[in-house]
């Protein structure tokens, strides 16, 4: 799960149907208080993903205070 803000549009995260599924990577272009958009691979348009089903591309570089 991610807690982003709009100063993480632009970020890597991945997303993982289940543990051993898998891992598909996407960019953050928007969000609201509801959704995340995401846009994978070469996709033009964005998909809308929830919080719970991200989590950061590189959670080790992600800090307190990151983003916001």
């Amino acid at each position: 799960m991610i807690e982003p803000n709009q100063s993480d549009i632009g970020l890597k995260v991945i997303f993982r149907v289940h543990g051993s599924a898998k891992v598909e990577e996407g960019v953050i272009t928007r969000l609201n208080k509801k959704y995340v958009f995401v846009r994978f691979g070469k996709e033009e348009k964005s998909a809308v993903m929830t919080r719970d089903e991200l989590e950061w591309m590189d959670a080790r570089s992600r800090s307190v205070g990151v983003g916001g």
